[in-house]
């Protein structure tokens, strides 16, 4: 926990009411002699002296056992959640715009359980138990594109489950909150970026009978729409669906199994997908493309310097255009290939002259596939740009390829360049995930022992130009190799890389 979220989480407990030494671990609890001045907490307390508490109307009852009254400087309650969203716009089965805010029904149920301290529990419980009645929401509703013939799943505006806790903070004179920090995101969701589905108006429901009124079926057009945006779209996309489509808690080690089964059956899948795209299955197509389209394989890798702020000092970039390969037999872990592959290698002239040396050994001056360029700071987005740009007019799909991508994508969105931004880069291919896949791991490897399993000599890596080249070498390599172990399974015969023997 950093100095910043400790201070956050001292103001929320001064709010609360709560003891600090009794809710921070021992390590953790900051010293007032670190409350410099001018730190943004000083106002946040001189806030708190301000504010005065509104007087409750409402007496809670008395006891150990009644609700826990907290001070709060909150907007005052609204009486009930019909006033807090107009429907009177919204015809059922017409989306709502990208700007509104909607909360899963799933996790509106399980408020109490999973945001409810103990003593305030049983208090608050039997409101959620009896949520439905006696007050409106307005459903809205979403299905999945991958699987538009199941049941779609229910949202409802995250201001109408404000208002609902404003009712039952004015009844128990407490203080319900939506919870902040990570845990917001399941509270304020919005949809439909890049053209992907947004929730659908359902109707208004006063009561458990008028929520079993029937389902509509799935929207073609929303499938289509899914389909179309850009891959980084529909991963966003589908990474808000875990959310409302969250299913009871099971045990620990079921949960453990499930999710180790889903990474294992993601790593299949990518390698399946690149193998399609390679031409490696002939007759195959993916999802979103067309059979035998030519796409763009576009491998970038990035140096940064090591000592903070850690800035960019080199990105390499090899690229490979499929319609190059298509009568081209791949050779031994696609060696034929490989002198189609154009690489470029630019370095940051303001870090021309510095070397890492501490962490790995850094080798700029050595690029063994063409001759490196020098953009400055200031120039190097523009250079990036201009290269990934000549693919992205030449309206082909492109396919971002690197090794443990994610973090290549962090570095690139540093110096401004958001490659998830375009809908030309249609899908990201990371070759360290399909080795995972190919060897059944869970254990990602550095490109060098990737490179080492496939048998392929390498040399001068950790120089940007040099990484991206064998990246993409690797990515062929193992997406060919991964066919050749298992047609020898399938034969009995014992398997090892073809170029162990070259």
């Amino acid at each position: 926990m950093d100095a910043t979220q400790r201070l956050e989480q001292l103001v929320d407990a001064l709010c609360m009411g709560f003891s600090l030494t009794a809710e921070l671990p021992e390590d953790d609890r900051p010293s007032f002699e670190e409350l410099v001045p001018g730190h943004p907490l000083n106002s946040a307390i001189n806030q708190l002296e301000q504010w005065q508490p509104q007087q409750q109307t409402t007496k809670p009852t008395e006891g150990p056992d009644a609700p826990r009254k907290f001070l709060t400087h909150d907007a005052g309650p609204r009486t009930c959640t019909q006033g807090a969203f107009d429907n009177s716009r919204f015809r059922p089965g017409e989306p709502l715009d990208g700007d509104a805010e909607f909360c899963p029904w799933v996790v509106v149920q399980k408020y109490p359980k999973n945001y409810v301290g103990n003593t305030n529990r049983p208090h608050v419980t039997p409101f959620f138990d009896n949520v439905l009645e006696g007050r409106a929401w307005d459903f809205f509703y979403l299905f999945d594109p991958t699987a538009p013939s199941q049941k779609p799943h229910l949202l409802v505006p995250t201001a109408q489950l404000q208002s609902f806790l404003d009712v039952i903070n004015e009844k128990l004179g407490i203080a319900l909150a939506i919870p902040g920090g990570v845990n917001s995101n399941r509270f304020f969701m919005r949809f439909g970026e890049g053209s992907t589905p947004r929730p659908r108006y359902l109707r208004r429901v006063h009561g458990e009978r008028d929520l079993e009124g029937g389902w509509p079926h799935g929207s073609i057009s929303d499938v289509q729409a899914f389909w179309s945006a850009s891959q980084m779209c529909r991963d966003r996309w589908l990474e808000k669906l875990k959310y409302v489509s969250t299913a009871p808690r099971k045990d620990k080690e079921q949960e453990k199994r499930q999710r180790a089964a889903k990474r294992r059956a993601d790593r299949r899948h990518m390698l399946d997908e690149a193998q399609t795209l390679l031409g490696l299955k002939q007759g195959r197509t993916v999802k979103g493309g067309k059979k035998g389209e030519d796409v763009i394989f576009f491998c970038v890798d990035i140096e940064a310097l090591e000592r903070p702020p850690n800035p960019v000092s080199e990105v390499g970039i090899a690229v490979l255009d499929s319609k190059d390969i298509r009568n081209i037999p791949p050779g031994a872990c696609g060696r034929n290939w490989w002198p189609l592959i154009r690489a470029h290698h630019l370095r940051t002239h303001e870090y021309a002259g510095l070397v890492n040396r501490r962490f790995v050994a850094g080798c700029p001056d050595y690029f063994d596939f063409g001759t490196s360029t020098f953009p400055t700071r200031a120039q190097l987005p523009h250079a990036i740009w201009s290269i990934l740009n000549t693919y992205i007019h030449a309206s082909k799909d492109i396919v971002l390829v690197g090794h443990d991508t994610k973090q290549d994508i962090r570095y690139l969105a540093s110096i401004g360049v958001d490659v998830t931004g375009t809908n030309s880069i249609t899908r990201i291919l990371d070759s360290q995930v399909m080795h995972q896949g190919w060897k059944d791991s869970d254990n990602g490897r550095g490109l060098e022992g990737v490179l080492a399993d496939l048998g392929m000599a390498s040399k001068n890596l950790h120089n940007a130009g040099n990484d991206a080249v064998f990246t993409l070498r690797a990515f062929i390599g193992v997406a060919i190799e991964e066919i050749r172990q298992q047609e020898a399974e399938l034969k009995g015969e014992e398997y090892e890389p073809e170029l162990w023997n070259a």
